[in-house]
């Protein structure tokens, strides 16, 4: 039996974040860096946001559980699970090019060009929070276009802009993608458009309210 092009689009994708995974991990920082990512580390080996002028709380809550692994020192665990969200992120990427109906060849090309980049791949095998929120930012996107796809899917809306939500105490350049969100959201025609507006300013403020006031979470490393 000939695979759906769902099927095949999760085994691709699989297989993408597969590789990228092992691409980063093959060059993989280390150990303990210096400047900004030292302090990364630091903070997400204590799991104690808040006692330092840069804390992401969202972000250090999830690597910290990556300091558990049975191997490589806690340093180490830190830059693999940034390898992790981009690696991951890949994926997602993968996964956005076929909901744009990009054919399997085009989607490896556009995902492989993005995750051996120089400033992607740089952020990927060192303690960054850059690949994190690309990861929510990923998965936003491909939740809103899947809903732009489908409007009669209106949980796809709430999903996406939960995570977009979630995102400012990831990092506040997602400020820089909500225009392209408001008119991609514009550009949609949902049934009973007024609930589904509601909707989706009930899930934005539900999602940045998940961890407090960003501006306590979120501050711009330079």
């Amino acid at each position: 039996m000939k695979r759906s092009v769902n099927t095949q689009t999760v085994i691709h994708a699989a297989l993408v974040t597969l590789a990228s995974l092992l691409l980063y991990t093959l060059t993989l920082a280390p150990t303990v860096l210096w400047g900004d990512d030292a302090e990364l580390q630091r903070l997400a080996v204590l799991n104690q946001p808040g006692v330092s002028f840069r804390t992401y709380r969202l972000w250090i809550a999830v690597t910290h559980i990556f300091t558990e692994l049975p191997f490589g020192d806690p340093a180490w665990r830190v830059n693999f699970a940034t390898a992790c969200y981009a690696a991951l992120t890949i994926g997602l990427v993968f996964t956005i090019l076929r909901v744009l109906n990009c054919s399997i060849v085009d989607s490896w090309t556009g995902s492989v060009a993005l995750a051996i980049s120089h400033t992607f791949w740089l952020h990927a095998v060192r303690t960054e929070v850059y690949s994190f929120f690309l990861l929510l930012m990923a998965a936003a996107l491909l939740q809103l276009l899947a809903w732009n796809r489908n409007p009669a899917r209106w949980w796809l809306l709430f999903t996406g802009l939960f995570v977009v939500g979630v995102s400012f105490h990831a990092h506040l350049l997602i400020v820089t993608l909500l225009p392209a969100l408001m008119v991609l959201i514009a550009g949609t025609r949902p049934r009973s458009p007024a609930v589904i507006y509601v909707l989706a300013l009930a899930a934005v403020t539900a999602g940045y309210l998940l961890l407090g006031p960003a501006g306590e979470s979120t501050t711009v490393l330079s």
